[in-house]
């Protein structure tokens, strides 16, 4: 079995740079990596690697913040045909315009990596992605409960539809969604 956990970035060359930043900002920075039992050059690319998949395209795209807990609030208000509705635009209409807007073509495996790279740097999931017995899974874990669990099968059952004209099988629970892929 392979299971893949990686952020999605590629393998590129590292250069050295130097740049100038604010005192009070380094302090901040060498705080939190050392937190997180790391180096701050570590922390400065996760931070980039961040931006450059996501936040540089949130204003773009009309993106808000919210807290876990308010998201929460809002899906509990919805009805599970609302949220199905939902899924179903953000799966074709919304994904398309990403995915065009970013100049991504619509092949497998550019769709799976934009797919990971909405769950992991939008918060919306962990993704892991496992092959066994000769078949490809993704494993979507979420702390959002049953009904992000079908927002999210519904949007992805709808991302390979639309855009891939191709079936997947779904298992949705409480906090995480298993997605076999086609082979």
């Amino acid at each position: 079995m392979t299971v893949n956990n990686s952020t999605p970035h590629r393998k590129n060359k590292t250069r050295g740079c130097s740049f100038r930043i604010n005192e009070e900002w380094l302090n901040v920075l060498t705080e939190e990596a050392d937190k997180q039992a790391i180096s701050v050059n570590s922390l400065m690319n996760k931070i980039l690697r961040q931006y450059s998949f996501q936040y540089r395209h949130m204003k773009r795209f009309g993106s808000v913040v919210l807290s876990r807990t308010l998201l929460t609030k809002i899906i509990d208000c919805c009805t599970e045909s609302e949220i199905k509705e939902i899924a179903q635009f953000t799966g074709s209409i919304e994904t398309k315009d990403a995915l065009r807007t970013l100049g991504i073509h619509s092949t497998y495996d550019k769709v799976l990596e934009h797919l990971k790279s909405v769950g992991i740097f939008g918060g919306w999931f962990d993704f892991t992605q496992h092959t066994k017995d000769a078949g490809e899974y993704l494993h979507l874990r979420h702390e959002f409960g049953k009904k992000w669990s079908k927002f999210l099968a519904e949007t992805i059952s709808t991302v390979f539809k639309s855009i891939l004209n191709t079936e997947i099988k779904i298992e949705v629970f409480d906090n995480y969604v298993t997605i076999q892929l086609p082979t």
